[in-house]
């Protein structure tokens, strides 16, 4: 009896089957009709499902009825779908909705998977056009849709040329004349001329941003657009080696005409010169290299933004000062102490972000800021200073030098300076504070920090991290009235070192908390290092490799590291600071990234999961003060490097005994380390 009602159940008749398959709004009338039947199909599921209880009937009759249950879902869900509220959405407002969504489409700093695409990529109104009748209608109506072109890869084959062109054309139609975004992509190709390039060099007048991704040959052939940029407004060049390329280059000098010209960005491997209208650029950014002459800069009034990758210096003139009035960022990277010496030539009033890399071992780049800085308006506006010194140390006493003169400070990512200076960021309360504005402070390491290094920036933590509280921090601020240090960080370059043990160099981890946190090494933490030893010599990671490693075949290896896993979870722990102080819960973490077999590296994370969560609980069931003690965990920094945050009485971290202990053994969660 039950089998029959359920196959003799039935929905009702669609009453406007018309509207099923379309976005047409339904009328009022058609709109009651629609929301009749969804309560009689809503009605009929309710019944169905008191029917397919799983005490009732065969399995066939269950299966019977979640079939037709699907269907009346499936039912009301498409007339709901009718009565949606996006059917009646007025064309102004769709269309104010697809500006929106070009605007987010084009900008990579709106849209991050922007930086990502590849290079056939539709404008976003292809996709629009292509839900319904009506939204093509709205977003053919709308040439600003069909103006970002998709980025060309040029191809010397005839067909898919034909199809470039093809598509080109009705994209240049469609956007009529709004001003076009142009992206070339050929790295390989070197032409003088090609259908597509002449195709879009017709329309160059309505260029508004144009990258090219090419040879310097093909890019320096391109012929017709001299003079004829009145609308661009960024030029992106990415210039690709050639194996064959011309022993004497031509210059690119397209651009140099172009009255709204305020972007330039060129990059990779050219030994010609390229032109660009240098005194009206707000932002510019060279990484060609030595083929630059900064003397193009000279009195540029309007600059803001600057990146300078290498510079030609063989027949500068070091006694001309470079006035740069507006400019905030100045981005210089230097290979030769010559260049660093350019730096006291620049005039900068308006500074805010200073990143600098020096990766040579002569030059004083902190003495020649200062020099720069000291003859510019002061107090000087400088808010951020990142520096870093791949070779050689920073000179004693430079850095309080240059600070006492950027009172505004705010942040600070600088290679390790001398101890002196670090004293000098100290807080006393008889001293006026240096730098009293500053929130973050970053200090890179090559190895290991001494323990006299580790105590004063212990000192510098105490002294500006754990300042007042920030509920004053929207309110008005007294000048020179200390703020309180965010972040206080430690990033070690080298995520580990080598040390002899026994006959074995083995390389272990950098980063080594007991210092900061001045502790005594204890019989326990002694032996918990000793058994990190083994680990380091026969555990391998993807960023650290290792020569003359034992075969790991067969069943042997993997037993023995199961064993040495096995002692390690069964050593007696009392005191958590002795899992710290051994650094094996930072060691337990190359498991994860270590190349092993799958199964073999599976059965290896069942003994570190275990071991790292018994810890967890362990530092969870420690004395409030005893946590109180510890300030300093793990974490890493955007580049993936190792390195120590500090982990004050106001983080995040510290809001439980539970995030607390999961910090200290995994690591600082990135959502915790903006607080």
């Amino acid at each position: 009896m039950l089998h029959n009602i359920v196959f003799r159940a039935k929905l009702p008749n669609p009453p406007t089957p018309h509207l099923l398959r379309s976005n047409i709004p339904p009328s009022e009338s058609e709109a009651i009709l629609v929301h009749a039947v969804i309560a009689e199909a809503k009605a009929e599921e309710q019944r169905l499902i008191l029917l397919g209880r799983p005490d009732a009937g065969s399995a066939s009759w269950k299966m019977a009825t979640r079939h037709k249950m699907g269907q009346a879902a499936k039912f009301i869900h498409a007339h709901e779908a009718i009565t949606s509220a996006i059917r009646r959405i007025p064309p102004e407002i769709l269309q104010e909705i697809f500006f929106f969504v070009s605007l987010w489409y084009k900008d990579p700093t709106r849209n991050p998977w922007l930086r990502n695409l590849e290079a056939n990529t539709l404008p976003s109104g292809w996709a629009l056009s292509q839900v319904c009748r009506s939204w093509r209608a709205s977003a053919l109506s709308l040439p600003y849709l069909w103006s970002h072109l998709p980025a060309i890869n040029l191809t010397n084959l005839k067909k898919k040329t034909i199809l470039q062109l093809t598509l080109l054309r009705e994209l240049l139609q469609r956007s009529a004349n709004t001003l076009l975004s142009v992206h070339i992509f050929a790295p390989h190709i070197k032409v003088h001329s090609h259908p597509v390039i002449d195709l879009l060099v017709q329309h160059c007048e309505r260029w508004e941003t144009i990258i090219i991704s090419s040879t310097g040959r093909t890019i320096a052939g391109i012929q017709g657009i001299s003079g004829r940029l009145p609308s661009l407004k960024a030029v992106e060049l990415v210039i690709s080696s050639s194996r064959n390329a011309d022993n004497y280059p031509a210059d690119i000098f397209q651009f140099e005409v172009a009255p709204q010209l305020r972007s330039a960005h060129v990059t990779g491997a050219y030994l010609g010169e390229v032109v660009f209208p240098f005194r009206r650029l707000v932002h510019y950014r060279d990484e060609l290299g030595p083929m630059f002459q900064i003397t193009q800069l000279c009195d540029s009034g309007i600059l803001e933004t600057l990146t300078l990758l290498e510079i030609r210096v063989s027949h500068f003139d070091f006694s001309k000062v470079i006035s740069l009035p507006h400019l905030v960022k100045l981005d210089f990277k230097t290979y030769h102490s010559a260049e660093t010496s350019v730096l006291q030539c620049f005039s900068f009033p308006e500074i805010e972000d200073l990143h600098i890399v020096s990766c040579h071992s002569a030059g004083y780049p902190l003495q020649n800021l200062t020099s720069t800085i000291s003859r510019s308006r002061l107090p000087c506006p400088l808010k951020s200073l990142f520096l870093r010194m791949k070779f050689g140390t920073v000179e004693p006493g430079a850095l309080t030098t240059l600070l006492k003169l950027t009172p505004e400070l705010v942040e600070l990512n600088i290679t390790k300076p001398q101890d002196g200076d670090i004293s000098d960021l100290v807080c006393v309360e008889e001293d006026r504070p240096l730098v009293p504005r500053l929130e973050s402070c970053i200090f890179e390491v090559e190895n290991k920090i001494y323990a006299q290094t580790a105590r004063i920036i212990s000192s510098l933590a105490s002294s500006r991290c754990e300042v007042g509280d920030d509920s004053r921090e929207t309110e008005f601020r007294i000048p020179g009235e200390l703020r309180r240090l965010k972040r206080l960080r430690i990033v070690y370059h080298a995520s580990a070192i080598i040390v002899q043990h026994g006959a074995k160099e083995v390389s272990i981890p950098t980063v080594d908390q007991a210092p900061f946190e001045n502790w005594t090494p204890s019989k326990t933490s002694l032996e918990l290092g000793r058994l990190k030893y083994p680990l380091c010599w026969e555990i391998p990671t993807s960023s650290l490799g290792q020569i003359g490693l034992p075969r790991r075949n067969g069943s042997k290896w993997p037993n023995m590291i199961c064993d040495i896993l096995n002692d390690i979870e069964s050593v007696e722990i009392t005191d958590a600071r002795d899992i710290l102080m051994s650094g094996l819960h930072f060691f337990l973490r190359r498991f994860e990234e270590a190349p092993l077999k799958p199964n073999v590296k599976e059965r290896f994370l069942h003994y570190t999961r275990r071991i790292q969560e018994k810890w967890k609980t362990l530092i969870e069931q420690c004395p409030s003060e005893q946590l109180q003690d510890i300030h300093w965990a793990l974490d890493h920094d955007e580049a993936s490097h190792q390195c120590l945050t500090y982990i004050d009485r106001n983080h995040a971290a510290r809001t439980s005994p539970e995030v607390f202990s999961k910090s200290l053994i995994y690591g600082v969660d990135y959502r915790l380390r903006a607080s």
